[in-house]
């Protein structure tokens, strides 16, 4: 198998970052957010509102049955009830009281039993709901008979002055030959509910109402359908507790004997809207609660909950899809650029291997131009025209090269000639002004200026011969030399600045006992350029002061002047060729100085400039 060019490979790892590697951080990023925000929505948002819905619906039916069991307070109050004393009620009244009872709406599918007492606990008349065969109802009167009501803990309560008693979910005794064995049939349960009942001339008795069970448990069957069929929660589950933790009602029968107490999930039931927990088979679940409210002194709970797998089962099912769209793009990437690279890359190949003979000096190379007109044609094209041109002007370019090392020669030379001619004007301005006013101290100036021409002269004379060589500077004449008194030497140069009344050239040696190695005539050069840029700063009056001292295993040398100070924008290219802040410089004073320092081991710089204070430090190695 042919092995993949390395552009190729490179081109293949580029797309792979660029498109496979974000778009794989892309959906990571985007399941992690979905299921944030999903876990976020069904905890705080659906499933508790699935148990509130659950919980309304379970209150909404004991608020029905509160008002059937006040219209049967009503019915018996008028019909069983009508005369004082413990005396049965008349035939046609239990007749009527029946009659009415089986007409209010749902008795039939709702109501268990209806049992109307006297005030001490003799059942007055029984309404069991229809449908019943004989043998059966006889045998649930016969357990009314023996029933001891009066010792029942509602019945004591509704006598001790309660209006109304609830009795939470059972088997009640009324109905059930064996009340205190269990079931996991929600038609063996009822929940019951008493009134005091008085009479409209003094009697006095207990209306009990029992609810079937079912009625209420259809609610919690509902929730779960809802999770199961319409939410697509396969294992979704409902259940209704009270406030001990033990099971009313749930979705899944076999917990109907159950109890929630000690369980993770019990400590969330009652104190927390929604929770996410673990059940007894290790599995996580996300929960929603709700309480039933206004059924005082019941205490109800609604919750609901379902795996949380099944509940991001559409989230994950979509990270999977986008990670298999994920490969597919890769693998797609892949072989598409390996099938088509090797095309792309012919061309790519002839230029590159003509662009190394074009570097190598071979300006004959050309490279062929593909029949089709696309962007590797208008590359050799471009290739072969930058070919030419560089052919062309090659020669054009030596030509160029010469004449602009002639022009940078002289330019820097016209430059060092205007130095050395200051300090020799600024002597000879002085000695003229001590002819004419007679100074006694007219041998000395004229043997200063004689010394100054003398030393300058010979440095014009350098330059020149330096410029008709039209060559490198000449080696540097390198001599142990005391840095105070290469200080002192180039300040006096300058003697005649400051008695003209202009500006002031003061020198504050403080480098005794130290000594560099330098060329005198190249410092010279350097100080007289930093010293002509001082005075020009300073204008008319100004104080322009030379300092030397040690700075670790350099020499420092200062040049500072009182001037307004250097703009800010220039001093970044202060030390550049040709760049000047005067209207008439050429801008190689500085470029002067940084090349001279280079060539001694040593540097130059700005150290400060602001109106007041400028100052330069020139740095060259200690040599003791």
């Amino acid at each position: 198998m042919r092995r993949l060019p390395v552009l190729t490979t490179r081109l293949i790892r580029t797309l792979f970052l660029v498109t496979v590697v974000p778009f794989l951080a892309f959906v990571t990023w985007s399941a992690q957010a979905m299921r944030e925000r999903m876990e976020s929505r069904v905890i705080a948002v659906f499933l508790p509102e699935v148990a509130t819905n659950a919980a309304e619906r379970i209150r909404a039916r004991l608020e029905q049955l509160k008002q059937t069991a006040q219209q049967l307070v009503d019915l018996a109050a008028k019909t069983l009830l009508r005369e004082a004393g413990n005396r049965p009620p008349p035939r046609d009244a239990a007749e009527e009281f029946a009659r009415r009872v089986a007409q209010l709406p749902g008795f039939s599918a709702q109501i268990e039993l209806v049992l109307a007492l006297d005030r001490d606990g003799r059942v007055l008349h029984a309404v069991f709901r229809p449908g019943l065969d004989l043998g059966e109802e006889q045998a649930r009167r016969r357990r009314l008979q023996e029933a001891d009501v009066a010792g029942m803990d509602w019945f004591r309560a509704i006598r001790e002055g309660r209006g109304l008693a609830w009795i939470d979910r059972h088997r009640s005794p009324f109905v059930h030959a064996e009340p205190e064995r269990e079931s996991r049939d929600p038609a063996d349960y009822a929940l019951g509910l008493a009134y005091d009942v008085q009479g409209e001339e003094g009697g006095q008795g207990v209306v009990l109402v029992l609810l079937r069970w079912p009625s209420v448990h259809e609610a919690i069957d509902a929730a779960a359908g809802f999770l199961r069929d319409r939410a697509a929660y396969p294992s979704g589950q409902a259940f209704l507790v009270d406030g001990t933790g033990r099971v009313l009602a749930h979705s899944e029968r076999e917990l109907y004997a159950s109890t929630l107490a000690g369980s993770e999930l019990a400590a969330r039931v009652g104190t927390a809207a929604s929770a996410h927990f673990t059940d007894a088979g290790g599995v996580e679940r996300l929960g929603g609660f709700a309480r039933v409210e206004r059924v005082e002194p019941l205490v109800w709970h609604v919750g609901v909950h379902a795996p949380v797998r099944e509940l991001f089962a559409t989230s994950d099912e979509f990270v999977r899809n986008l990670l298999y769209a994920a490969a597919g793009v890769a693998v797609l990437l892949i072989v598409s650029l390996a099938l088509s690279s090797r095309r792309m890359l012919d061309p790519v190949e002839g230029l590159a291997a003509a662009t190394a003979r074009l570097a190598a000096g071979d300006l004959s190379v050309r490279v062929a131009v593909p029949p089709r007109d696309d962007e590797l044609a208008q590359l050799a094209r471009a290739f072969n025209d930058m070919a030419e041109d560089l052919s062309r002007k090659r020669d054009q370019l030596v030509d160029a090269e010469r004449h602009a090392t002639q022009v940078d020669m002289a330019r820097r030379v016209a430059h060092e000639i205007k130095n050395p001619l200051t300090p020799m004007r600024m002597s000879a301005q002085l000695l003229a002004r001590a002819l004419q006013a007679k100074d006694p101290r007219v041998a000395e100036l004229t043997e200063r200026l004689v010394r100054i021409v003398t030393e300058q002269t010979e440095a014009l004379a350098r330059i020149a011969s330096t410029f008709r060589e039209l060559s490198q500077p000449p080696a540097a004449r390198l001599a142990r030399i005391a840095a105070d008194e290469l200080l002192r030497h180039a300040a006096e140069f300058y003697a005649g600045q400051s008695e003209l009344g202009r500006v002031r050239v003061q020198v504050e040696p403080g480098a005794a006992g130290l000594w560099v190695l330098a060329d005198r005539d190249e410092m010279q050069r350097v100080f007289v350029n930093l010293v002509n840029n001082s005075i020009e700063a300073c204008g008319s009056q100004g104080t322009v002061t030379l300092r030397s001292r040690a700075h670790g295993e350099w020499v420092r040398f200062e040049v500072e002047d009182d001037g307004p100070g250097i703009p800010a924008e220039a001093r970044d290219q202060l030390f550049a060729a040709r760049f000047t802040t005067k209207s008439a410089g050429m801008g190689l004073g500085l470029f002067n100085c940084r090349v001279i320092l280079q060539g001694h081991g040593g540097s130059i710089g700005l150290l400060e400039s602001r109106p007041g204070r400028t100052v330069f430090a020139v740095d060259l190695p200690r040599q003791g």
